[in-house]
């Protein structure tokens, strides 16, 4: 027979996700045989590590951490939503189109974005496209940082980031006039 278990909150971390992960496995019946969630790459990645040992199929409706990819660390993680590395293709058309040819990609320094700027990088350095990276910690008000200089002739930026770190790069551009 088919049951839903209890709705579970990750917090959108590491540890909270782990914890009820295991709290469900080990102290709720019946047998659990497929997952679905957590909504946020950084709660999905360690429970997708380990939720095969269970033999239980795992599926996220938002996570898009490229390293879920990884088929011998992942056996039994599917997703409905693309790898953030496929947005490289989509910048690189738009780029494209529009004969732009500087990027300035801000990035907050967090697994499931070092390898979409890695790649996303490359490629704009591969069709000869003029590249600036600039990085923060995700403890770092990125807000408050000299980003937006008007001796930087870039006009173009691709926010890899949490959505709470992006509005203060919105709000600090629309505040310096950008």
């Amino acid at each position: 027979y088919l049951t839903y278990g209890n709705e579970l909150n990750s917090e959108c971390a590491r540890t909270p996700s782990l914890d009820r992960f295991f709290t469900e496995i080990t102290d709720t019946p019946p047998n659990k045989v497929f997952l679905l969630g957590c909504g946020c790459s950084i709660a999905t990645v360690p429970v997708g590590q380990i939720s095969h040992f269970w033999e239980i199929i795992h599926m996220s409706y938002a996570s898009q951490a490229p390293d879920l990819i990884i088929r011998d660390s992942y056996p039994n993680f599917y997703r409905t939503v693309p790898s953030a590395v496929e947005y490289q293709d989509v910048v690189m058309g738009i780029m494209n189109l529009y004969d732009w040819t500087r990027l300035v990609i801000i990035s907050q320094l967090e697994i499931e974005f070092n390898l979409v700027t890695e790649h996303l990088q490359t490629a704009l350095v591969d069709a000869s496209k003029d590249v600036s990276v600039i990085t923060f910690h995700s403890f770092e008000n990125v807000g408050q940082q000299p980003i937006f200089t008007h001796d930087l002739e870039y006009r173009i930026y691709f926010l890899n980031m949490y959505p709470k770190h992006a509005r203060r790069v919105i709000c600090a551009a629309y505040q310096r006039d950008e």
